[in-house]
């Protein structure tokens, strides 16, 4: 058999509805990934609302999203909200254009913490990696932004709420080269950071070199291979880059 061809038993939930399927499908590696990992994320574009409301079908509550508008560039929405596994709300203080980005992982690729009446949780992920993902829902599935986010291991990071609350912390990581990217920068304000994922459906997290989130001032696409990012003081560290 060829080497770039495998077997692949694909199971129920992740079969694309346009594709009759035999229990067995012959399938070139590229193909195999793309209808698997098509089932973990989803995008949706939106035009003038200042509320939207989206059915994903991914099938849980346990996913990252991010929003950006019609100019490329992302936005922290007024409100991000979990209606139950398959829809998900977002609200702005505007009308505007633009599109959600919503992303999981396999089960192996992801973490989920629950917390109860904490402001500050150590979050062991297990997942053995520094360059992850986190998004922190409260108990009324809201999604927060914490104080801080800081990588204490390679299994751990320590999440920092303005106050206590309870809910959870949602860890993803990718190990597929092809759908990652890490790029690092030192001393600098803006950096247009080259990826190479050939996509501007991507989630964009960045950390200093003391492993802890920073808010950037914007994010903006340059192209599907570019993204600038825009820091509020000169800092080193690294750009995480994931695309589904």
């Amino acid at each position: 058999m060829p080497q770039d061809i495998f077997e692949l038993h694909v199971p129920l939930k992740h079969k694309a509805k346009d594709v009759r399927y035999n229990k067995y499908n012959f399938l070139t590696v590229e193909e195999a990934l793309d209808r698997l990992l098509s089932s973990f994320s989803y995008i949706e574009s939106f035009s003038l609302s200042d509320t939207v409301t989206i059915a994903h079908t991914l099938d849980t509550t346990d996913v990252v999203a991010q929003v950006y508008n019609s100019s490329g560039e992302m936005i922290i929405p007024e409100s991000t909200t979990i209606i139950d596994s398959n829809n998900i709300r977002v609200t702005f203080a505007y009308a505007l254009s633009g599109k959600v980005i919503l992303l999981t992982s396999l089960d192996s690729l992801k973490s989920v913490i629950n917390f109860s009446s904490g402001s500050v949780i150590n979050a062991y992920h297990g997942l053995s990696s520094y360059d992850t993902v986190v998004q922190v829902y409260n108990s009324n599935n809201e999604l927060i932004i914490p104080e801080g986010v800081k990588a204490i291991n390679a299994d751990t990071v320590r999440v920092t709420l303005a106050s206590s609350s309870s809910g959870k912390i949602v860890v993803l990581l990718t190990s597929i080269n092809r759908l990652k990217s890490v790029i690092n920068f030192s001393s600098e304000t803006v950096v247009d950071a080259y990826h190479g994922l050939s996509s501007t459906t991507l989630i964009i997290q960045v950390y200093n070199s003391n492993d802890e989130m920073l808010i950037p001032e914007s994010i903006k696409f340059i192209n599907s291979d570019t993204v600038r990012v825009t820091l509020a003081s000169s800092s080193s560290g690294k750009i995480i880059v994931l695309g589904y």
